[in-house]
């Protein structure tokens, strides 16, 4: 069984500006933010086992066989850097940068849970790959939670959290010997840029599991931040006609994500299990169809985003199973803390895409042609007379004053802002229509 783990949860990572000064000098600085976060014992053994040898080829052996991390140094220069961070001097006290608009990273206790749910649920994986492992919270709670993992690969654009997570593994070793220890491979780079093809060849027999949280943040969000790092222009979401060209403007970088890890690996035996705003979720369910990847099992566990992440936004963990098509995709919901109560199920029934399946399945039979008229785009400039709220099931207009009005004359009205909600049940806003359209 074969485990992905995304944790692209911050974009700080992208914005990440350098400091004035030589790259030698930059290379010291990013080591050192990681470097403070190892408590004093580890470093300790570390100037005992590593601190006396003089050939990184030397020291990454050692290192491999006590935390299984392959090539730990990349060159002699890391090597040199780390040895100069091991003197007493150099162990500073220095905040890792985070993003202007906040850090995303994975909590230990939600990673643990998630893993513990998999366990739970058996899917226990053999290989670990995280296209951005950010600080590492999947890449730790799998190491303690799936004993069977035999490699993992994981990527990092963002080099602090690159090292931040080398010392953590090897700190998590040190502390606990006797836990499973795979062959891990780190890499410094992008999911955007970086080539899964050598990866690909190495999982043919393996069960697979995506797993891990990428960013909640939008491609247009990124340009606004003139962040380099945005997907390549394609039409992964295969549109047709003007929104081919036009590429449907702004989408979810977590959705782009998603799409792409089904693209690469939804044709193999395994699972799925990532963080994702719910209206990503919706917008995956939504897209399966035109799609040919191969995706069954899906359910939507909702999480406290306000408790994890101290975040105004609905998310929940996606999991999914691959290698297994449903001729109507449809997503279950419940809790993450109590995943076998379904709360509702979404997706697409005889070819509709409804928002909850038993209520439409109820009711299907008045499904047909609308005998009552969509009006779309009603213009006006006397908001405050037209626009009214029903209050105490009274309408209520923009001066606060109550009106009295034939039902005949007020429509239900969805404003834009209304238009992002994933369900909607009843207005938010009646409106004034005094003229009918004749046809």
């Amino acid at each position: 069984m074969l485990v992905f783990l995304l944790n692209y949860n911050t974009y700080n990572k992208y914005l990440f500006k350098r400091p004035d000064s030589s790259a030698a000098k930059y290379k010291h600085y990013r080591m050192k933010t990681a470097f403070q976060h190892v408590n004093t014992a580890t470093i300790s053994f570390l100037r005992e086992k590593v601190g006396r040898i003089t050939d990184y080829e030397e020291a990454n052996e050692l290192l491999i066989q006590l935390s299984g991390i392959d090539r730990f140094f990349r060159n002699k220069d890391e090597f040199l850097t780390f040895l100069d961070l091991l003197k007493p001097c150099s162990v500073v006290c220095e905040k890792i940068a985070r993003r202007e608009y906040g850090d995303f990273q994975t909590p230990l206790e939600l990673s643990n849970t998630i893993c513990l749910y998999l366990a739970s649920e058996d899917i226990l994986p053999n290989v670990i790959i995280e296209p951005t492992f950010g600080k590492g919270s999947f890449i730790i709670s799998a190491l303690r939670h799936f004993s069977q993992t035999k490699r993992i690969y994981g990527v990092e654009i963002y080099e602090p959290y690159y090292w931040q997570t080398k010392f953590l593994i090897l700190e998590l070793f040190i502390n606990t010997p006797n836990l499973n220890k795979p062959k891990i491979f780190l890499y410094c780079d992008d999911i955007f840029n970086f080539d899964f093809s050598s990866i690909e060849k190495s999982i043919e027999t393996h069960s697979i599991l995506v797993l891990g949280n990428p960013p909640w943040v939008t491609n247009s969000e990124l340009s606004t931040l003139n962040s380099s790092n945005l997907p390549a222009k394609s039409n992964f979401k295969f549109y047709t006609g003007f929104e081919a060209i036009t590429g449907k403007g702004n989408f979810d970088i977590g959705e782009y994500i998603i799409l792409t890890m089904f693209k690469l690996f939804s044709k193999r035996y395994g699972h799925m299990a990532m963080l994702a705003k719910n209206s990503v979720i919706k917008n995956v369910i939504y897209d399966l169809p035109k799609m040919n990847y191969r995706i069954g099992d899906m359910v939507a566990l909702k999480i406290n985003t306000k408790y994890f992440f101290d975040a105004s936004v609905e998310a929940s963990l996606f999991k999914c199973s691959f290698k297994l098509r449903s001729s109507s995709p449809i997503c279950k919901v419940s809790l993450l803390n109590s995943p076998h109560l379904v709360e509702n199920e979404f997706g697409w029934v005889n070819n509709k895409f409804v928002s909850d399946v038993s209520l439409y399945e109820k009711h299907k039979k008045y499904d047909g042609v609308c005998s009552y008229i969509w009006r779309q785009g009603v213009k006006h400039d006397c908001s405050k007379i037209m626009e009214l709220d029903m209050v105490n099931n009274k309408y209520v207009n923009g001066f606060e004053v109550e009106v009295n009005l034939e039902n005949d004359l007020t429509y239900g009205l969805v404003k834009s802002s209304d238009l992002c909600l994933p369900v909607i049940t009843k207005p938010r806003k009646y409106v004034i229509i005094t003229q009918k359209k004749n046809w």
